[in-house]
């Protein structure tokens, strides 16, 4: 019985370390992504572009929300229509995307990119544009291109 009770205190002292830990500020990062393109027009949210004509990917950033650590993107992948196109493991995550094949109307460019915060867990941000495929007209708004901020999801499941 004296041994029973001269290892409580042992057996108590590690509960409580077990339940102090060096991630108590872990979790999903808190961060903004934002997409710069060119080539293309941006018309509430809608990629519009003639067919045949590149949108380019300048870059895909990450800000951190105020008062939060440095972030920073790892390996990102663009699909196009649920379809890979390209992963990008170098910033700033530039690529072009062809638009010649496409078929008139609209179609779905998501990406999928790791995200790194300090004091924060990795993650990966998922997100996606429409983009609207037209046919060459001077009515068609000027691609000049842009920055899209997504509603990213973040998550920590792969």
């Amino acid at each position: 019985m004296k041994k029973i009770l001269s290892l409580l205190p042992a057996l108590f002292a590690m509960f409580i370390m077990s339940s102090c830990s060096d991630d108590d500020n872990a979790g999903l990062p808190e961060v903004q992504i934002s997409l710069e393109y060119s080539g293309a027009a941006d018309e509430n949210g809608i990629i519009i572009v003639e067919q045949g004509q590149d949108i380019t990917i300048d870059g895909l950033y990450v800000t951190p929300a105020e008062g939060a650590k440095n972030a920073t993107l790892g390996t990102t992948t663009y699909y196009l229509d649920y379809q890979p196109v390209v992963t990008i493991s170098l910033a700033p995550y530039a690529t072009v995307i062809p638009t010649s094949h496409l078929s008139l109307g609209r179609h779905t460019l998501q990406v999928r990119t790791t995200i790194y915060q300090v004091d924060k867990e990795m993650a990966w941000g998922v997100f996606g544009y429409e983009i609207d495929v037209v046919a060459p007209s001077l009515d068609n708004p000027e691609p000049d291109g842009g920055t899209l901020t997504p509603n990213a999801r973040i998550t920590t499941a792969e």
